[in-house]
């Protein structure tokens, strides 16, 4: 029987991106625990951001928590914000700059799982 994975996001801390100095993550659904899609909230650090990079098999969706940046992709750039919701198709370089003094959080989804 299927049994519903029930957590508080706020008994998970945060952890240190091996590859993003500036980014740190709490995962909270991966490969492990969900067939379809990996699930995280990601803090950019002020004045931080994620290199430009592509996902060739994956969609990243994410929705802004809290601060401010920018999505850098080769169709432009786009002004991240609180209530803002992007999807990455698979195969768009993008990267994320945080041009603000506080932390840029997003719930985000990469479907298939990335992690």
């Amino acid at each position: 029987m299927a049994e519903v994975h029930f957590l508080s996001t706020h008994d998970i801390d945060f952890r240190q991106d091996d590859r993003f100095p500036s980014i740190r993550t709490k995962l909270l659904e991966s490969r492990q625990t969900h067939a379809h899609t990996s699930v995280m909230i990601a803090q950019v650090a002020p004045g931080g951001g994620i290199p430009r990079h592509v996902h060739e098999a994956e969609s990243e969706t994410a929705y802004v928590l809290s601060g401010r940046g920018k999505l850098i992709t080769d169709k432009g750039e786009f002004l991240l914000k609180p209530g803002v919701m992007v999807t990455i198709p698979p195969g768009l370089a993008h990267g994320v700059v945080n041009d603000s003094d506080e932390p840029l959080e997003v719930f985000a989804f990469h479907t298939p799982p990335a992690r």
